[in-house]
């Protein structure tokens, strides 16, 4: 089987071995048809039910979202709210060769879908069906990642392939010591010092379950905690629409001042996007060993080794801290000496530097390779 490994983390890992007797909704663009028929084939063979359900990816819904009316997003959850239950497991390989369509989504038509239609879809599979969400290459990723397709393909390759319940072992002394941990203190010189409480917040690995690639632990930030400044060094895309470089200061948890070098005007709208978009509702540590640089693509660049992310907005469910928004927006920064170093204080303690844990019982997270 060609992607055997991949098919394995998908059932064994994301839908947690439970195949016989389950249904199960594949959404995937054509491009990656291979995959879906040996993925098919293997749910299948352990005695389930696939139901395929090919996708434009972007084509499809940005001229929906367009040109529906309200009564037409109202069918849309109604509809949801009669088949997803149905299914057991979701899982969503998309190929997409215009990573940018969000450009020409209507922003006042994304709001009133979103409001009508994501809270259905929230309900139904996320918060309660296991769930996988992954890319399969594209030329459109490949050049985003300045590799060629060969090149971009053989390392999605690998990075899908990991052995992540391997990976999740080595990730629970990290999730430990972020449960046991008040202060939080990021700095890097010149661009960032920003401090936040995460006291009594639960910590959770992201080891394969939802998202392939993976490595990340993630916690809430006390709402009301946050303070100082931080510049994030990567370039990121949210909803279609790239920015780069943003910079934020917190003052009592709130953005008081955020900017972008590119699309200032769109971030500000993001920003004023509803009362929760200018709080946080995520902060993050990256971990994956084969991931160590800015790919451009968030699936990915959130998981580097050696960075972290904050989110703006929405806090997830498993880890909330009583922020509501539309918008969850992962925004990274890369500590390691490659991307200007930096450092992270628990309660005034060093615990990591450059994008190296430096507690013994971390190191096994330090690795890079396979």
């Amino acid at each position: 089987m060609k992607y055997k490994e991949i098919v394995n983390n998908i059932l064994n890992n994301s839908m947690h071995g439970k195949i016989k007797g389950k249904t199960f909704r594949i959404t995937a663009g054509t491009d990656a048809k291979e995959l879906v028929r040996e993925l098919n084939n293997a749910i299948t063979d352990a005695g389930g039910f696939g139901i395929v359900n090919w996708t434009l990816a972007g084509e499809d819904s940005e001229y929906f979202i367009n040109n529906a009316c309200t009564q037409q997003f109202e069918l849309t959850a109604k509809h949801m709210q009669k088949t997803l239950p149905a299914f057991d497991g979701f899982i969503t390989i998309w190929s997409d060769n215009d990573l940018f369509a969000g450009q020409d989504l209507n922003p006042e038509k994304l709001k009133q879908y979103k409001a009508l239609v994501m809270p259905v879809r929230d309900k139904l599979i996320i918060d309660s069906k296991p769930w996988v969400f992954m890319y399969y290459p594209s030329t459109s990723n490949a050049v985003n990642a300045q590799m060629s397709l060969k090149q971009y393909t053989e390392f999605w390759r690998q990075v899908s392939s990991l052995d992540y319940m391997k990976m999740k072992k080595s990730m629970m002394p990290l999730k430990e010591l972020m449960e046991k941990t008040d202060s939080v203190r990021i700095v890097q010189t010149g661009t960032t010092d920003l401090s936040f409480s995460i006291k009594k917040q639960k910590a959770v690995i992201c080891a394969g379950e939802c998202n392939i690639p993976d490595g990340e632990v993630y916690i809430a930030p006390i709402k009301n905690s946050v303070n100082g400044f931080i510049q994030f060094n990567t370039d990121i895309e949210y909803a279609g629409i790239p920015y780069k470089n943003i910079r934020l200061e917190f003052k009592d948890g709130r953005v008081v001042r955020g900017t972008s070098e590119v699309n200032n005007d769109k971030f500000q709208k993001l920003l004023d996007s509803d009362k929760g978009a200018r709080y946080t509702g995520e902060f993050a540590l990256g971990v994956n060993p084969l991931i160590t640089n800015c790919l451009k693509d968030l699936l990915f660049d959130e998981k580097i080794n050696g960075s972290l992310h904050i989110a703006l907005g929405k806090c997830y469910k498993d880890s909330p801290n009583g922020n509501n928004s539309q918008i969850h927006f992962d925004i990274v920064q890369i500590q390691t000496p490659e991307y200007g170093g930096g450092e992270i204080y628990f309660d005034n303690k060093l615990i990591r530097k450059d994008g190296k844990f430096i507690p013994k019982n971390l190191h096994a997270l330090n690795k890079t390779g396979k």
